[in-house]
């Protein structure tokens, strides 16, 4: 499951297929979220049908099978109804369904389940989503939006880290839709690792997110005065010097030079030259990382 049978892009988003026998529908959204993606949502039908030749390809079928299963991105929790669209894991709004499909079923999960033979097609079928029938899952990850994926055994986390500045509530919703949420640092030795891919130049660094040669990167702080993580684990004492309104925080640290990129440049900042503190406003486009449940099943590195 490290590594798609099958990809696809259209823009800046790439679809990958991957085969993984009796996974459910929320260890398959899982695994999405830890490639900085979510499972597939369709917001139109060009896009779909665009699609639908690639869902034919013989690298889907195994063992002499002439069908597969893959669950796509239709969030359980959205109503349905005459007057009801419903929506995509993404948030967005389902505004294309197939024709020859039934309607839409509030609280089951959607599969495609596509055939090889007579030209091949797909149905949407609905099943329970703790359902282990289908033979793999459909992730869409967008480019524009994620930048670089670190997978940590230390720690049991994969480190997804965005590829432009956001104001905390975006940065948020990001990390939200992903399966994911805000980085929680619960020790020097983490923070340490996962800043050093972003000091370094191993994760491309966008302009607006440095301001008078300081790089500000959101933490994941959960109450104003920085007791909790958003993880639920205590902030250490005397973590920050000034807490209170209002009540967003930021890790500030050099930026990296231009053209020092590189895992273990002499030239890179340190983790330990970092500071944290209390962010002027939560509005400011700042960098972020979120952590995601699992270690990333495929290997590190930037997001193309």
């Amino acid at each position: 499951m490290a590594e798609p049978v099958l990809s696809f892009s259209r823009g800046s988003v790439r679809l990958n297929a991957f085969l993984a026998p009796k996974t459910n529908f929320n260890n398959a959204k899982a695994r999405c979220g830890r490639g900085g993606g979510n499972l597939a949502a369709f917001s139109a039908q060009a896009e779909y049908t665009a699609l639908l030749p690639l869902l034919s390809s013989s690298t889907l079928y195994r063992d002499g099978t002439e069908r597969v299963v893959l669950w796509i991105g239709v969030d359980p929790r959205s109503p349905a109804g005459a007057n009801e669209t419903g929506l995509w894991l993404d948030d967005s709004p389902i505004e294309f369904w197939p024709k020859d499909n039934e309607p839409r079923q509030a609280g089951m999960c959607y599969a495609l389940n596509c055939t090889s033979a007579d030209g091949g097609g797909c149905s949407w079928d609905a099943l329970p989503c703790g359902s282990t029938a289908p033979q793999g899952f459909l992730c869409e990850t967008n480019t524009a939006s994620v930048s670089y994926l670190y997978g940590v055994p230390s720690t049991g986390k994969t480190y997804v880290y965005g590829a432009a500045g956001a104001a905390l509530r975006g940065a948020t919703l990001l990390c939200s839709r992903w399966n994911g949420q805000l980085v929680s640092f619960n020790s020097d030795k983490e923070f340490d690792v996962v800043m050093t891919p972003l000091l370094n130049g191993s994760v491309p660094v966008k302009g607006n997110t440095i301001s008078g040669g300081q790089l500000r990167t959101w933490l994941g702080i959960a109450d104003r005065n920085a007791t909790k993580w958003r993880d639920g684990t205590s902030v250490g004492p005397g973590s920050f010097s000034v807490t209170g309104a209002p009540g967003c925080y930021v890790a500030r640290c050099p930026a990296p030079a231009t053209g020092a990129a590189g895992a273990g440049s002499a030239t890179a900042p340190s983790p330990d030259q970092c500071v944290w503190e209390l962010a002027d406003k939560c509005l400011t486009r700042n960098n972020f990382i979120c952590e995601m449940p699992g270690v990333l099943e495929g290997p590190s590195g930037r997001v193309v």
